[in-house]
Order: C-alpha cells, then sequence, then structure tokens
C-alpha cells in the first residue's frame, strides 16, 4: 500500500469531501502530502497545521503529524489486541499507511477519515477492508447476530435513498436481511460505480471484544477491468 485519501466531513452540509492524498515513496522513504481539488469545495476547510498552501506538495522523512497522531501508541496495553482488530499480518505491523487504512484514523476530535487507493494484486485481483458504521443505532439483538458472524459470511450491498441530506448511503445486510451496519459514507458514492461490476463483500473478522467502530470488519473482493477508474470525481484529483 503507497498512498490514502483524506476524507472530510463539511460541517453545514454534513457531506464529504476527499481533500488529500498521502503517498509514500517506498524508493526514497520519503512521505508525500498534496491536497486536492476536494479542499476548495468548501469555504469552511481548513489546511492542516505546517500545510497552509494548497497547492504545495509537502514532504517529509517521517509521517506528518495530522497522520502519525491518529494511529494507536505502541505504549497502549491493547496495542497487540488492536492489530488483531486490524486483521494486519505480523510482517506488516510497520506499515503505518496500512495501520491508518485498516482503522480509518478517525477521531473524535476532528471530521478526518483516511482510506487506501485501490491496488490491484498480480492476479488482477483487488481487496479492499473497512469497518462496519452506524452500529451504536442497532438493537441488542442485532449486534449479538454480530458477535457470531463467521469469517467468509457473505454480505449484501443495500442503497438507501431515504438518507437526506447524505446523497449515498449503502447498506449492509445478512442473507437473512439482517442490517449490521453502513459502509463510510465517502465511500458509497465511489461504490455506485462499482457495483455493476463483481464485488464479493464479506466478513473478515468480528472483535467481540473491541470497541463498537471496530467491531466488524468487512472486505470487499473484485475483479475490476484493467482500465477502470474507480475515483473518478473532480475532487480526488490532485491541486
Amino acid at each position: 500500500m503507497n498512498s490514502l485519501y483524506v476524507a472530510w466531513q463539511e460541517p453545514q452540509t454534513r457531506t464529504w469531501l476527499v481533500v488529500g492524498e498521502l503517498t509514500y515513496h517506498r524508493d526514497k522513504h520519503v512521505y508525500q502530502f498534496a491536497y486536492t481539488k476536494g479542499a476548495k469545495k468548501s469555504p469552511h476547510f481548513v489546511p492542516f497545521a505546517r500545510m497552509k498552501d494548497l497547492h504545495k506538495p509537502y514532504f517529509a522523512t517521517e509521517l506528518f503529524p495530522v497522520f502519525a497522531n491518529r494511529l494507536l501508541s505502541k505504549s497502549r496495553p491493547e496495542y497487540q489486541a488492536y492489530l488483531q482488530w486490524l486483521n494486519v499480518p505480523s510482517t506488516e505491523q510497520d506499515n503505518l499507511l496500512l495501520l491508518l487504512a485498516r482503522s480509518g484514523g478517525k477521531r473524535a476530535t476532528d471530521s478526518l477519515e483516511v482510506f487506501s487507493s485501490h491496488e490491484r494484486h498480480a492476479e488482477g485481483i483487488e481487496e479492499f477492508y473497512f469497518f462496519s458504521r452506524e452500529l451504536r443505532h442497532l438493537p441488542t439483538e442485532t449486534l449479538d447476530r454480530i458477535n457470531h458472524l463467521p469469517p467468509g459470511e457473505p454480505l449484501l450491498l443495500v442503497p438507501e435513498h431515504q438518507n437526506e441530506p447524505v446523497a449515498y448511503a449503502i447498506a449492509l445486510q445478512t442473507d437473512e436481511s439482517v442490517k449490521v451496519g453502513y459502509c463510510p459514507p465517502y465511500l458509497a458514492k465511489p461504490l455506485w460505480r462499482w457495483v455493476e461490476h463483481q464485488i464479493l463483500l464479506t466478513v473478515a473478522k468480528v472483535n467481540r471484544e473491541a470497541p463498537l467502530q471496530l467491531r466488524l470488519l468487512c472486505r470487499w473482493v473484485f475483479n475490476l477491468p484493467e482500465d477502470f477508474q474507480p475515483f473518478l470525481d473532480e475532487e480526488f484529483e490532485r491541486l
């Protein structure tokens, strides 16, 4: 994994915009951050500390503080459990972009999250992980059902149109039509363009002891045409 997108929730409309891209250049061991056109779509967006110029790329040999602060400290007693919750292989536990992508980098103090750009495996298959959202609104019996979902169980993508002012919302359901949350809101819009292609969504892992935001880890596996570009919106383009 070499790059992540940064999503920001607009405070007035509550919609999500892609405002930046974080890249790690492995050959040079350098991190790069650049703002995208989504950063100019709202007058309420405030550039990150020490990165005030929207049109300038930034480079660093260590992860920028605005992102490093979103990683759980290794000194925390739950750190090893945290790695297990994220389903990160032992060989990748020092891959900071992977940790950010799996966790989403969400903090209670702001409206930023991160997600990975798509990467194709050698055989043409791509995969994407995310945690199911809005579990706190589900009834107790549904949470119990989630706690007993086995790895590999298929999940259905069910578009919903009533969640205004959010234009796109996609619920996750079991084969028994039990709603087990939602896909991340900033991914719902691109996903609408993907559903016509073959997508396999399954349970990757259930973390019964984890907080609800890290309870149900889902895994997409899809095989898109080689020339297919999933992130076509202008807001993904670098300034």
